[in-house]
């Protein structure tokens, strides 16, 4: 113990300013006097007490030994409860700083800091004092050693040699020029499977121009033409008075077309669309050159506006529409379609 020369007070070997009076204690300050033994009563002997003429030593470096109850605001020092001031500093702990726990890393953060830590290695610590740089290099010596065999063998030369890289750099210019041919070709199969992936993925659509189209009945200026004109202001209107229940569409296209979506605008354009009757079910048929169909029953919904639908995408040179059921008309009976168009996948 240290006993304050100013206040009397008594404090740590470790502390350099007085607790309660904040004075410096290697000015103001004396070693405590020595206690006698309880049981003996015989006083301490006199080569232990402290000799008043050898100088003091300079005390030594504080460092944190476990956990403080609060720090100083000022330098950051720990000091326990109960000091007034700081026992490193001397100022006042009026404002000290009150150690909070370390927020829990999620699992993410500690795989991120274990990664860190196997390719970063922490900074070297400022010497302290009376610390020699051979005891530094010899601790970094065991660090290296401590590392696992990836670490210390793979690691990234610092200086590349011109003249050891020349014969690698030749053998790869001769592999390069002798796999041209299967560098294409793997070429070719990369972007080829990478537009069946986008196709797959987010597929884009062009429309397909039909050559033609005709219909077994048809109104008088609603003939089967109007349903492939790309105008919504002319319409397809079937000749079977009552439900109009199978008349049929055919459309022909300039040689083999796949087919993978089609779109309808149902009823009769403007102001006749509530006034005709709407096509409700339809069966979609694709005929390919062999004569051989695939069929999609799709039912439209009772609105003007644009509506597709997905199909079988076969290669087709024509395609049939048969109407199953229509959506009954206000005072008309010619069930009647604006508009059909056809799509294939980009």
């Amino acid at each position: 113990m240290i006993t304050c020369t100013t206040c009397g007070g008594a404090n740590n070997p470790t502390d350099r300013f007085c607790t309660c009076c904040s004075a410096f204690l290697e000015w103001s300050s004396a070693p405590a006097p020595a206690r006698q033994h309880a049981g003996a009563g015989a006083p301490v002997p006199e080569e232990r007490l402290p000799q008043a003429e050898q100088p003091r030593q300079a005390p030594r470096r504080v460092t944190a030994e476990g956990p403080s109850d609060f720090y100083c605001g000022h330098c950051g020092a720990g000091n326990t409860f109960g000091r007034r001031f700081c026992r490193l500093c001397g100022k006042s702990l009026d404002d000290p700083v009150i150690p909070q726990p370390e927020p829990e890393l999620s699992w993410w953060g500690r795989l991120l800091a274990w990664f860190r830590g196997l390719f970063h290695r922490a900074p070297d610590e400022p010497l302290a004092a009376g610390e020699r740089p051979s005891r530094r290099e010899s601790v970094t010596a065991e660090r290296e050693q401590d590392r696992s065999w990836w670490r210390r063998h793979l690691r990234m030369p610092t200086r590349i040699s011109l003249g050891n890289a020349a014969l690698p750099l030749l053998v790869l210019s001769l592999l390069g020029y002798s796999i041209a041919p299967v560098r294409a070709k793997i070429t070719s199969l990369v972007f080829g499977a990478y537009g069946s992936a986008r196709g797959v993925v987010a597929p884009q659509y062009v429309a397909v121009t039909p050559a033609g189209a005709k219909a077994i009945t048809a109104v008088q200026g609603h003939l089967a033409p109007a349903a492939i004109d790309q105008s919504t202001a002319t319409s397809w209107a079937e000749g079977l008075a009552g439900t109009g229940a199978g008349a049929v569409l055919t459309v022909t296209f300039d040689g083999t077309t796949k087919v993978d979506r089609i779109g309808f605008h149902n009823g009769a354009p403007g102001k006749d669309f509530p006034l005709q009757p709407r096509l409700r079910v339809v069966r979609v048929a694709l005929i390919d050159s062999k004569g051989l169909v695939s069929t999609t029953d799709i039912e439209l919904k009772d609105t003007p506006d644009f509506q597709n639908y997905a199909l079988d995408g076969n290669a087709a040179t024509k395609a049939t529409v048969t109407v199953v059921s229509v959506y009954a008309g206000q005072s008309g009976s010619a069930a009647s379609l604006t508009e059909l168009s056809f799509h294939t996948k980009k």
